[in-house]
Protein backbone atom coordinates (compact mmCIF):
# COMPACT_ATOMS: atom_id res chain seq x y z
CA UNK A 1 0.00 0.00 0.00
CA UNK A 2 1.31 3.43 -0.95
CA UNK A 3 0.37 6.61 0.89
CA UNK A 4 0.19 9.92 -0.95
CA UNK A 5 -0.31 13.50 0.23
CA UNK A 6 -1.56 16.60 -1.59
CA UNK A 7 -1.56 20.01 0.10
CA UNK A 8 -4.00 22.45 -1.50
CA UNK A 9 -4.96 26.10 -0.93
CA UNK A 10 -7.00 28.67 -2.83
CA UNK A 11 -6.34 32.34 -2.11
CA UNK A 12 -9.19 33.37 -4.47
CA UNK A 13 -6.62 34.65 -6.99
CA UNK A 14 -5.96 32.19 -9.83
CA UNK A 15 -4.49 29.69 -9.96
CA UNK A 16 -5.14 27.47 -6.92
CA UNK A 17 -1.90 26.28 -5.31
CA UNK A 18 -1.03 22.60 -5.00
CA UNK A 19 1.93 20.92 -3.28
CA UNK A 20 2.30 17.24 -4.16
CA UNK A 21 4.38 15.19 -1.75
CA UNK A 22 4.21 12.06 -3.89
CA UNK A 23 3.86 8.48 -2.67
CA UNK A 24 5.58 6.52 0.07
CA UNK A 25 5.27 3.17 1.81
CA UNK A 26 7.10 4.56 4.85
CA UNK A 27 4.61 5.62 7.55
CA UNK A 28 7.26 7.67 9.41
CA UNK A 29 7.96 9.66 6.25
CA UNK A 30 4.22 10.16 5.72
CA UNK A 31 3.83 11.35 9.32
CA UNK A 32 6.65 13.86 8.75
CA UNK A 33 4.82 15.19 5.69
CA UNK A 34 1.63 15.64 7.72
CA UNK A 35 3.51 17.34 10.55
CA UNK A 36 4.86 19.82 7.97
CA UNK A 37 1.41 20.98 6.83
CA UNK A 38 0.33 24.54 7.62
CA UNK A 39 -3.39 24.88 8.26
CA UNK A 40 -3.38 28.69 8.60
CA UNK A 41 -4.72 31.06 5.97
CA UNK A 42 -6.41 30.61 2.62
CA UNK A 43 -9.28 28.33 1.73
CA UNK A 44 -9.43 24.72 0.61
CA UNK A 45 -12.67 23.96 -1.22
CA UNK A 46 -11.98 20.31 -1.79
CA UNK A 47 -13.20 19.55 -5.30
CA UNK A 48 -10.21 21.22 -7.02
CA UNK A 49 -7.79 19.22 -4.89
CA UNK A 50 -9.69 16.03 -5.65
CA UNK A 51 -9.49 16.41 -9.43
CA UNK A 52 -5.84 17.56 -9.21
CA UNK A 53 -5.07 14.33 -7.35
CA UNK A 54 -6.49 12.34 -10.28
CA UNK A 55 -3.95 13.74 -12.75
CA UNK A 56 -1.23 11.11 -12.87
CA UNK A 57 1.36 13.50 -14.31
CA UNK A 58 1.23 15.54 -11.08
CA UNK A 59 3.13 12.72 -9.33
CA UNK A 60 6.57 11.30 -9.92
CA UNK A 61 6.24 8.40 -10.02
CA UNK A 62 2.54 8.30 -10.80
CA UNK A 63 -0.12 5.85 -9.73
CA UNK A 64 0.75 2.17 -10.07
CA UNK A 65 -1.09 0.33 -12.84
CA UNK A 66 -4.46 -0.92 -11.57
CA UNK A 67 -3.95 0.78 -8.17
CA UNK A 68 -7.06 1.17 -6.05
CA UNK A 69 -7.41 4.91 -5.37
CA UNK A 70 -8.67 5.99 -1.95
CA UNK A 71 -8.84 9.69 -1.11
CA UNK A 72 -9.12 11.02 2.45
CA UNK A 73 -10.19 14.65 2.06
CA UNK A 74 -9.78 16.95 5.08
CA UNK A 75 -11.29 20.45 4.95
CA UNK A 76 -13.26 22.88 7.08
CA UNK A 77 -14.40 24.79 3.96
CA UNK A 78 -17.10 24.14 1.39
CA UNK A 79 -16.43 21.29 -1.02
CA UNK A 80 -17.79 23.19 -4.03
CA UNK A 81 -15.15 25.09 -6.04
CA UNK A 82 -17.63 27.75 -7.23
CA UNK A 83 -17.48 31.52 -6.67
CA UNK A 84 -15.46 33.17 -5.17
CA UNK A 85 -12.73 30.56 -5.61
CA UNK A 86 -10.34 30.52 -8.52
CA UNK A 87 -11.35 27.36 -10.34
CA UNK A 88 -10.12 23.90 -11.23
CA UNK A 89 -6.67 22.68 -12.28
CA UNK A 90 -5.93 22.07 -15.96
CA UNK A 91 -7.02 20.11 -17.94
CA UNK A 92 -10.40 20.35 -16.21
CA UNK A 93 -12.94 23.11 -16.79
CA UNK A 94 -12.69 26.34 -14.85
CA UNK A 95 -15.70 25.25 -12.81
CA UNK A 96 -17.09 21.79 -12.08
CA UNK A 97 -20.16 21.07 -10.00
CA UNK A 98 -20.00 18.65 -7.10
CA UNK A 99 -21.92 16.14 -9.24
CA UNK A 100 -19.34 16.49 -12.07
CA UNK A 101 -16.48 15.92 -9.62
CA UNK A 102 -18.32 12.94 -8.15
CA UNK A 103 -18.73 11.52 -11.67
CA UNK A 104 -14.93 11.85 -12.16
CA UNK A 105 -14.32 10.02 -8.89
CA UNK A 106 -16.70 7.22 -9.91
CA UNK A 107 -15.23 6.99 -13.43
CA UNK A 108 -11.75 6.63 -11.92
CA UNK A 109 -12.99 4.17 -9.26
CA UNK A 110 -11.94 6.43 -6.36
CA UNK A 111 -13.33 5.81 -2.89
CA UNK A 112 -13.61 9.13 -1.03
CA UNK A 113 -13.56 9.55 2.75
CA UNK A 114 -14.26 13.08 3.95
CA UNK A 115 -13.35 14.74 7.25
CA UNK A 116 -15.39 17.91 7.18
CA UNK A 117 -16.88 20.79 9.14
CA UNK A 118 -20.41 19.52 9.80
CA UNK A 119 -21.72 21.93 12.45
CA UNK A 120 -22.01 25.24 10.56
CA UNK A 121 -24.96 26.01 8.28
CA UNK A 122 -22.86 28.66 6.45
CA UNK A 123 -19.58 26.96 5.56
CA UNK A 124 -18.06 23.52 5.65
CA UNK A 125 -20.07 20.57 4.43
CA UNK A 126 -23.01 22.47 2.98
CA UNK A 127 -25.45 21.38 0.27
CA UNK A 128 -24.27 23.60 -2.61
CA UNK A 129 -26.28 21.80 -5.29
CA UNK A 130 -29.57 21.77 -3.36
CA UNK A 131 -30.15 18.02 -3.60
CA UNK A 132 -30.75 17.65 0.15
CA UNK A 133 -27.39 16.00 0.93
CA UNK A 134 -24.29 17.93 2.11
CA UNK A 135 -21.58 17.81 -0.57
CA UNK A 136 -18.89 16.03 1.48
CA UNK A 137 -21.39 13.43 2.63
CA UNK A 138 -22.55 12.91 -0.97
CA UNK A 139 -19.00 12.56 -2.32
CA UNK A 140 -18.15 10.03 0.39
CA UNK A 141 -21.28 7.91 0.47
CA UNK A 142 -21.79 7.75 -3.32
CA UNK A 143 -18.19 6.52 -3.86
CA UNK A 144 -18.24 3.93 -1.06
CA UNK A 145 -16.57 6.06 1.62
CA UNK A 146 -17.70 7.66 4.89
CA UNK A 147 -17.98 11.27 6.07
CA UNK A 148 -16.55 12.24 9.48
CA UNK A 149 -16.73 15.41 11.59
CA UNK A 150 -13.51 17.48 11.66
CA UNK A 151 -14.49 18.80 15.10
CA UNK A 152 -14.12 15.41 16.82
CA UNK A 153 -11.39 15.65 19.43
CA UNK A 154 -10.15 12.07 18.97
CA UNK A 155 -9.55 11.09 15.35
CA UNK A 156 -8.44 7.55 16.18
CA UNK A 157 -11.94 6.07 15.69
CA UNK A 158 -12.12 7.79 12.28
CA UNK A 159 -8.89 6.18 11.11
CA UNK A 160 -9.89 2.85 12.61
CA UNK A 161 -13.14 3.02 10.63
CA UNK A 162 -11.34 4.10 7.45
CA UNK A 163 -8.80 1.27 7.84
CA UNK A 164 -11.55 -1.31 8.36
CA UNK A 165 -13.52 0.03 5.40
CA UNK A 166 -10.46 -0.04 3.14
CA UNK A 167 -9.59 -3.57 4.27
CA UNK A 168 -13.13 -4.76 3.48
CA UNK A 169 -13.00 -3.31 -0.05
CA UNK A 170 -9.60 -4.58 -1.14
CA UNK A 171 -8.92 -8.11 -2.28
CA UNK A 172 -5.41 -9.25 -1.46
CA UNK A 173 -4.23 -12.35 -3.28
CA UNK A 174 -0.69 -12.70 -1.87
CA UNK A 175 -0.84 -11.87 1.83
CA UNK A 176 -3.43 -10.82 4.38
CA UNK A 177 -4.00 -7.07 4.69
CA UNK A 178 -3.47 -5.63 8.15
CA UNK A 179 -5.26 -2.32 8.66
CA UNK A 180 -3.40 -0.81 11.59
CA UNK A 181 -2.16 2.63 10.60
CA UNK A 182 -1.95 5.27 13.28
CA UNK A 183 -1.19 8.93 12.68
CA UNK A 184 0.25 10.58 15.76
CA UNK A 185 -1.11 14.03 16.54
CA UNK A 186 0.50 14.21 19.98
CA UNK A 187 -2.73 13.48 21.84
CA UNK A 188 -3.36 10.19 23.63
CA UNK A 189 -6.30 8.18 22.37
CA UNK A 190 -9.01 7.13 24.81
CA UNK A 191 -7.62 3.57 24.64
CA UNK A 192 -4.09 4.78 25.47
CA UNK A 193 -5.42 6.82 28.41
CA UNK A 194 -7.25 3.76 29.76
CA UNK A 195 -4.10 1.64 29.44
CA UNK A 196 -2.00 4.28 31.22
CA UNK A 197 -4.43 4.47 34.15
Amino acid sequence: MQLGLLDYVDYMAPPPEFATYGFTTNTAEYQAWINNLDSNGGFEPATAGMVYALIDSNYSPGFRANAKKIFIVVTDEEFDQGWPYSGMPAPYDSYMTVDEVKAEMLANEVIVFTIAETTSPYWGDVDSDGDGVPDGQELAEDTGGIRFDINDTDWSPMFDSIGQSIASQITVTRAPLIADYRLRDGVLTAEEEDNAA
